[in-house]
């Protein structure tokens, strides 16, 4: 077996070292998306609020004060959503092009004689595939974290409102 073959565990490693490397931004990414699964959230309470106790015809300062509410949670929903795709998207890039320049190194230092037996395109096809999964996963990470949040606040909100209903429609 020669120092070219393949091992898992550096390849695990690098893509850790990476994102060691940017947690501040990751961190930043799945921060915007927790608020925004949180304030997805809001909405329904205050829309069920406003439903149940403002529109009688007579609480039309509640309803004003429910319908600004609604409002300005939607605005900051629509600044999380996109502090949440700006920075993982930038994060993902970002460790894909570290990731890219490490593989280009590392294809730099390979012997003479691997690069006789395998073709450049397969090489370049594999990386480049490999480091879009990756980014891909990055991407992914803080909207899925949002979106497991979103199930679990659902299903307690549910919960508070009728434990049978809760149960059967999470059955469904």
């Amino acid at each position: 077996m020669g120092t070219e073959d393949l091992d898992l565990g550096s390849g695990r490693d690098l893509v850790l070292r990476q994102l060691r490397a940017q947690w501040k931004f990751l961190g930043i990414a799945m921060s915007a998306g927790l608020s925004w699964g949180l304030l997805r959230l809001v909405v329904p309470i205050l829309t069920g609020l406003a439903i149940d106790r403002a529109i009688d015809g007579t609480h039309f300062s509640l309803l004003a004060i429910l319908a600004g509410s609604i409002v300005a949670v939607v605005a900051c929903q629509a600044v999380c959503a996109g502090l949440r795709r700006y920075w993982a998207m930038r994060t993902a890039y970002r460790v894909e092009a570290d990731l890219r320049s490490a593989l280009y190194n590392r294809v730099n230092r390979l012997s003479f004689d691997y690069h006789d037996r395998t073709a450049t395109g397969q090489l370049m096809s594999r990386g480049s595939e490999d480091l879009h999964q990756v980014e891909a996963f990055l991407v992914n990470i803080p909207i899925n974290m949002a979106y497991t949040l979103m199930a679990i606040g659902a299903f307690v909100m549910l919960l508070l409102t009728d434990v049978q209903l809760a149960f059967v429609a999470m059955a469904m």
